[in-house]
């Protein structure tokens, strides 16, 4: 009897090798199906989507789906002069008191002036990788001048009016080099060593700081060196910063993370503690800001709705959690009726996912975390917790996952992590682990396999496409949660 075993074995490695080919074949016309899906190419547009709430909200959608991106840009297109204007008034008069004199003039500070550092165009749509970090640093310089003193109380800096000394002028700033500008700061000065030479009679000496941006490449530290860095600069800090920061600082003796961290470390946030305590002008009207709303100007919904900018420790109408998200593109609801019960009523209805999660809840979390951390409200605290859980609690499913489910999820969970990291870490005595536990539980459960399918399904075969718009909107966003999200 002849044996059949060599057969069989030629027959079924035949099969598996066929069966391997086909599920090969079959992989690959699903990942060719997806790039297709996702070509996002840029294409002729005949409808405008360029204004910031569009971009945001829309150049995640791929560039084949016009409809789709049409409808977006239609439902966020920028809304008439005069709602906004209204809104903007509203919002104003509504703002709680706070203790800023808003009508004082600030300290001057050119360095820190946005028009300091002039911006190369970017086009968003395109990311790049590289091989060292650049930062941007201020490089002062003063030198000595004799303004002409007029009856037209002449300013110091005008240069039609200012004789050269014997000082080196300063060079104009070209206007090729764009990371470059001056800004020219005048006070009187009598201890200027160049004021000993004979000044005209109707000439003032003045000191005049020029400002020029430079960049430096940021070496490699090892952190050993960025340990001593710290600690330098800790020690140079006034014993109140010293004290409170041995307070705040906690090691995690498993992950080796310094907390509290994100946004802020032990070491920015003793700072602040100590300029408030001092009254300085800058820490004191940014903390009115944020408990006021006064100088954020509110994101303004058509019809004239807008999110409330301040930060009040009791008084919050949320947490507005929902059961179900179902965001699709643009983050307009897939499903109706979801909207919570407390809800405002004048808020738009057609993305009050979008709304409840990310533009009210998460922000205020984060803002409540914060106040607490400046102010040792308690109330503070205890809102933001509140906030957390109630979405941790309520919140059963989240989705769409291939349309807008993992952007919402990431904007909302960013912040919400970096508030509950505060919460913990803080000292608080009213911080619940159970509470903690329940949202950590909801994150990874929920709204961080949202972020995977981004990641894992979506971006990969994306940027092997060709696609533009690989490290946008959607991509950082997910990033910035991971990196948020995983220190806590």
């Amino acid at each position: 009897m002849k044996s059949t075993s060599q057969p069989f074995k030629v027959t079924f490695g035949i099969f598996l090798a066929v069966s391997w080919l086909a599920a090969a074949i079959g992989v690959q016309a699903q990942a060719g199906a997806l790039h297709e899906e996702l070509s996002v190419e840029p294409r002729p547009q005949s409808f405008e989507c360029g204004s910031e709430m569009q971009i945001v909200m829309c150049d995640q959608i791929p560039y084949k789906m016009v409809q789709q991106r049409a409808d977006c840009c239609a439902l966020h297109k920028p809304l008439p002069v005069q709602v906004q204007a209204g809104a903007l008034a509203a919002a104003a008069a509504a703002r709680p008191a706070g203790s800023w004199n808003w009508d004082k003039a600030l300290p001057e500070r050119a360095d820190l002036e946005v028009s300091s550092f002039q911006i190369q165009p970017f086009d968003y749509r395109v990311g790049t990788c590289i091989d060292q970090v650049l930062v941007d640093f201020p490089a002062f310089t003063t030198t000595t001048e004799h303004v002409a003193v007029s009856d037209n109380a002449t300013q110091p800096g005008d240069n039609t009016d200012t004789l050269p000394s014997s000082t080196q002028p300063l060079a104009p700033a070209s206007p090729q080099n764009s990371r470059n500008q001056k800004r020219r700061l005048a006070q009187s000065s009598s201890d200027d060593p160049d004021s000993s030479r004979p000044a005209r009679p109707d000439t003032e000496t003045v000191q005049v700081t020029s400002v020029e941006v430079k960049q430096r490449s940021v070496p490699v530290l090892s952190s050993l060196q960025i340990r001593r860095i710290k600690s330098t600069a800790l020690a140079l800090q006034p014993v109140e910063v010293q004290r409170s920061y041995s307070k705040l600082a906690r090691i995690n003796a498993q992950s080796g993370f310094l907390h509290p961290t994100g946004y802020a470390g032990p070491a920015e946030l003793a700072l602040m503690k100590y300029r408030l305590a001092q009254q300085q002008p800058v820490q004191a009207v940014a903390l009115d800001s944020l408990l006021t709303g006064a100088g954020a100007p509110p994101k303004v919904y058509e019809g004239g709705w807008y999110p409330d900018t301040a930060c009040l420790p009791q008084g919050y109408g949320g947490p507005y959690a929902m059961p179900v998200v179902s965001a699709k593109w643009g983050g307009t609801n897939n499903n109706a009726g979801t909207c919570a019960a407390n809800y405002p009523k004048d808020a738009p209805q057609f993305n009050c996912a979008h709304v409840s999660f990310v533009e009210l809840d998460a922000q205020m979390a984060y803002k409540q975390a914060l106040a607490f951390m400046a102010t040792g409200n308690a109330d503070h605290a205890e809102t933001a917790q509140r906030i957390m859980e109630g979405w941790a609690t309520v919140n059963k499913a989240w989705g769409l996952q291939y349309e807008n489910g993992p952007l919402e999820a990431g904007w909302g969970c960013a912040a919400m992590s970096r508030a509950m990291e505060l919460l913990k870490h803080s000292g608080w005595r009213g911080f619940r682990p159970a509470a903690y536990k329940a949202f950590v539980r909801w994150m990874g459960g929920s709204l961080m396999t949202q972020m995977d399918v981004y990641v894992v399904n979506m971006t990969t075969p994306w940027a092997e496409s060709g696609g533009q718009n690989v490290f946008g909107n959607c991509r950082w966003c997910s990033a910035n949660t991971l990196g948020a999200s995983c220190v806590g």
